[in-house]
């Protein structure tokens, strides 16, 4: 992977918006090349997953050079998961989302969203939506390996789908702390990018933050919040 810096960013965070934009405007503007993993792991080994879980992770970051510079893109998961059962509505088609169709239909309480997450019937974590259970099994894991990662290189810049949708130039700026662009090439990059993305009104994903609100129980919403009280970096997201 011969790249200048490797993004790492799961479904439901904002994907299509670096695969189609974001890397090749940096291309085009910088020079840089980027690539993408749906993957947050910051190692080759495996020293925390279950062997059913390892081939999962590795298939997603065999290629990463670590000592590239990495941007690691966070969005609240709560959200993605709204946005993950929002998906499979409007877009229902392929094997994972006739896996979440499935589970979705059991789901009829008065909050259909949270009683998905929390759904324990999955025959797999994996292709099976969004859940409770892969942020704790999965996301986590991957999350103290960030901690583990940074505590001993500087080459890592997080961000967040927060700011990439409510203030561009701020996410960019902080993307920039890694990067180091000139101000000049950052201001074309921000100008040829900042209308692909910004909700209009009609656009079908569930895109502003703090959609979870309305979707989950105030006692699923904490579960989550007592998980982001132990990374600092995700502080942002305690209710």
């Amino acid at each position: 992977m011969n790249n200048d810096v490797v993004i790492h960013a799961r479904s439901k965070t904002g994907t299509v918006f670096f695969l189609f934009n974001f890397i090749g405007t940096l291309l085009k503007y910088t020079g840089i090349k980027a690539s993408m993993v749906n993957a947050y792991y910051m190692s080759k080994n495996n020293d925390v997953f279950h062997d059913n879980d390892w081939p999962q992770i590795t298939s997603r970051i065999s290629n990463v050079n670590f000592d590239h510079d990495h941007i690691i893109h966070i969005r609240d998961f709560r959200d993605m998961i709204c946005s993950d059962y929002g998906g499979s509505l409007t877009h229902p088609h392929g094997t994972a989302e006739g896996n979440k169709a499935r589970i979705m239909s059991q789901c009829n309480s008065a909050f259909p969203i949270s009683e998905f997450a929390v759904f324990k019937q999955r025959p797999s974590i994996w292709n099976h939506g969004y859940s409770l259970d892969f942020f704790t099994n999965i996301v986590c894991k991957e999350m103290d390996s960030v901690v583990t990662y940074m505590n001993k290189n500087n080459n890592v810049k997080i961000v967040y789908y927060e700011d990439m949708v409510t203030d561009f130039w701020k996410y960019l700026c902080d993307i920039n702390m890694l990067l180091q662009i000139d101000n000049d090439k950052l201001i074309n990059m921000y100008n040829a990018m900042k209308g692909d993305f910004v909700p209009d009104g009609i656009h079908k994903r569930r895109i502003i933050p703090g959609e979870y609100k309305k979707c989950f129980t105030p006692e699923l919403s904490m579960e989550f919040s007592k998980i982001y009280k132990q990374y600092d970096f995700l502080h942002r997201y305690i209710d």
